[in-house]
């Protein structure tokens, strides 16, 4: 039996039974119960949107948690291939075909619309180079050639990308010169689908779109994913408890395991194998499938700690 009691600052809830007082769910401020959704580790955040169907008070909590922490974070995609040399200034760079060159033109996150509903991602001129270990970030007044031409404006070059990406998006057209726009978070791109109610400013290279429904799109292909992260981390060794019938053997191999080097690159492995099986099952997928310890790649420590948890790994020390 529950009974209920109301005084000047708050009501709560007394359980006659067990004999305890606890504050009700709508007396605890909404950006509290944001914080708290919001600090959930990342694989236990991804199935807190479906708290949104419990209640009014949960649904407004929710969605700020994941206004907060997720589309906030989240950023678009497209890029340029096939230049053969940059020039910064008086430096000039030439690179050759097996470096396998690719800028990032990103679109990131700027601000939410007054009723909150949709989120607007902006142009900003910088550029991320991938170049294995050279990568690097570009602002400023770059130039870059295709073969023997002419060097052309970089920030010229990445907003007609844009504008022409949009436009084939938009009227959804397959191009494979020109190919969707990527959605990234968390160290992880994948093909931005088609959804309505989509809108890009060409002038401005804004592009707008309902969160929910970015969130929704987004959770469910982070979801896939962990799923096979987890049958994969279900195989590590430190899972499965290694047996040997030599206790010296064994120690010396719970030793090696544990060091963090050997955990990165069993890591690295899982998450290849677990990338491999998501791009099988799912084929329309992007397979750019970024490293997970990408400098340049926010939360790129978020599938490491998902991974070990898996495991069954008490971490002791902070990965940077």
């Amino acid at each position: 039996m529950a009974m209920r009691a109301t005084d000047s600052t708050r009501e709560v809830s007394i359980d006659l039974r067990g004999k305890r007082v606890g504050p009700r769910l709508d007396t605890i401020p909404l950006e509290i119960q944001a914080l708290i959704i919001g600090s959930l580790e990342s694989q236990h955040f991804r199935k807190a949107l479906k708290y949104r169907l419990v209640c009014r008070r949960l649904k407004e909590a929710t969605e700020l948690a994941f206004r907060d922490r997720l589309v906030t974070q989240i950023h678009f995609t497209v890029f340029l291939d096939d230049f053969s040399s940059l020039r910064d200034g008086n430096r000039q760079f030439t690179l050759s075909p097996r470096e396998d060159p690719r800028l990032e033109i990103n679109l990131y996150f700027s601000s939410f619309s007054e009723d909150k509903k949709e989120a607007t991602f902006s142009y900003l001129p910088r550029t991320t180079l991938n170049l294995g270990g050279n990568d690097g970030v570009l602002t400023g007044d770059i130039g870059v050639r295709f073969g023997s031409a002419r060097f052309w404006p970089l920030d010229s070059i990445c907003v007609l990308l844009w504008r022409r990406t949009m436009e084939l998006y938009l009227a959804r057209a397959k191009e494979d010169e020109y190919p969707r726009p990527c959605l990234s978070h968390s160290a992880m791109i994948f093909d931005f689908p088609y959804m309505d109610d989509v809108k890009f400013n060409y002038d401005n290279l804004d592009l707008t779109i309902p969160w929910m429904k970015l969130a929704s799109c987004l959770i469910s292909r982070e979801m896939r994913f962990a799923k096979y992260l987890k049958l994969e981390a279900s195989r590590d060794l430190e899972a499965t408890r290694w047996r040997h019938s030599n206790p010296i053997m064994e120690q010396g191999l719970q030793i090696a395991l544990r060091s963090d080097i050997v955990r990165r690159v069993r890591f690295e492995k899982c998450f290849k194998a677990a990338g491999y099986r998501f791009i099988c099952d799912w084929p329309d997928e992007s397979d750019w499938q970024i490293n997970p310890f990408d400098r340049y790649s926010p939360g790129h420590l978020d599938w490491f700690f998902e991974w070990a948890e898996y495991v069954g790994i008490k971490l002791t020390t902070c990965w940077t």
